[in-house]
This record gives C-alpha cells, sequence and structure tokens, in this order.
C-alpha cells in the first residue's frame, strides 16, 4: 500500500464516523472560564490594594493648610503683621539661612509659631508646636515635611531638599 492509498483510508475513516467531541469542548470552555475568574480575581485584587495605599497616604490637614498659609504668606506676599527681631541665638535653620521674621499664625484652629527663614534666594516656612503627625508629602504645589522631637513638633514647607536639610538640623538641635 502506497502512503497516497493509506492517507486516503485514514481521511476516509475520520470522515466516515462523526465524532462526539461535546465533552472536550465542555473540558475547554470551563478551563477557560476558571482562567478568566482568576484574571478577574487577580486584577480585582491589585485594584483594592492600589485603593488601600491611596486611602492610607491621606495627606493630614494641618499640611494643607500649611501649605496654603506658605503660599499665602511667604511666596504670594500677602501683607500680614510679622515679627522682624529675632531672638539672639534662636536658630533652627541649616548654616546659610537666617530667620526673615515671624508671627503667630493659626493651623487647624490651633495657635503655631510660623517662622520664615532666607539663604537670600529661597524662603522656607517653619510651623513649630503643629500635631500635623509625621512624614511628608507634596500639597498644593509646596512640599511639607513633618518633625517630632523630644521637645518640638511642627512642620516644614519649602522644597523637598529644603525641607529635609531644615527637619535634620531640628532633630539635631533639640
Amino acid at each position: 500500500m502506497t502512503d497516497d492509498e493509506l492517507d486516503a483510508q485514514l481521511r476516509e475513516a475520520i470522515h466516515s464516523e462523526p465524532l462526539d467531541t461535546t465533552r472536550l469542548e465542555r473540558a475547554i470552555r470551563a478551563q477557560t472560564k476558571r482562567s478568566y475568574w482568576r484574571w478577574y480575581a487577580a486584577a480585582a485584587a491589585m485594584a483594592a490594594a492600589i485603593l488601600l495605599t491611596i486611602a492610607v497616604r491621606r495627606v493630614p490637614a494641618a499640611f494643607h493648610e500649611a501649605a496654603r498659609d506658605h503660599r499665602l504668606e511667604v511666596v504670594e506676599h500677602r501683607p500680614r503683621h510679622w515679627q522682624s527681631n529675632a531672638p539672639d541665638g534662636v536658630t533652627l535653620a541649616p548654616a546659610g539661612y537666617r530667620l526673615e521674621h515671624s508671627k503667630i499664625c493659626r493651623l487647624e484652629g490651633k495657635p503655631v509659631l510660623h517662622l520664615v527663614y532666607t539663604d537670600g534666594a529661597h524662603e522656607v516656612s517653619v510651623y513649630v508646636d503643629s500635631s500635623a503627625g509625621g512624614g511628608d508629602a507634596d500639597v498644593d504645589g509646596q512640599h511639607v515635611t513633618a518633625f517630632r522631637t523630644g521637645r518640638i513638633q511642627g512642620l516644614v514647607v519649602g522644597s523637598a531638599a529644603e525641607c529635609r536639610q531644615f527637619a535634620a538640623v531640628i532633630q539635631r538641635l533639640t
């Protein structure tokens, strides 16, 4: 028997007896359905994790208030009554910065000491005695970093680098 004859006989045998593929189709559909449910479950778990991360990363109200106050009073120079004479020997700033002025203002309804330091090119706000907790965040175009030592706590508003620098100095000094 030649190869062509063998091929013809096999083709005839396959076509003459109808195959019942119902069980095979059901098994494939069930497997595919399980794969889709696994994918949907993984996607839902990932979305839940992202939402939880966003919810946990919620920025404290004091950060928003400090960023707004800094923008209005320091960046936009809104008219405010500032004290210009600094107490001798008191500084919470890195080298190269000097206290420009200070005043009492309110964050979250509580009075805080607002100190404005400058290096001649940049101004940084330090809010002392704010109960903002810890951490840092970018808020309304400003960077805000919380600090807490054994003696004082508060917020620094400026660039991220300035905030880190001020927070480190305050930690060291107090």
